[in-house]
């Protein structure tokens, strides 16, 4: 999903704190949190669209609860296709 570069340092901000706890991992054209819990968080940047990013969420299975938490916050800021 497509959001707004305005909303990356608070979504940043919010893996990074409890319960998820997330490392940082730099990635081609991005970074990876890896939550405590195993779920990956990938954040896509693109010199084509510098006012927006793309944001992924990988291994629901290692929990499944933060997962879909966090993929339903991200669509509430997410930019509609």
């Amino acid at each position: 999903m497509r959001i707004p570069i305005e909303h990356e340092i608070s979504l940043v901000n919010l893996l990074q704190a409890a319960p998820y706890n997330a490392l940082p991992k730099p990635i081609q054209y991005g970074m990876q949190y890896e939550l405590e819990s195993g779920v990956y968080c990938n954040f896509q940047h693109s010199k084509r669209t510098p006012d927006e990013f793309k944001f992924y969420v990988q291994n629901h299975t290692a929990n499944q609860e933060q997962a879909d938490t966090i993929e339903g916050l991200a669509l509430r800021i997410s930019i509609p296709d």
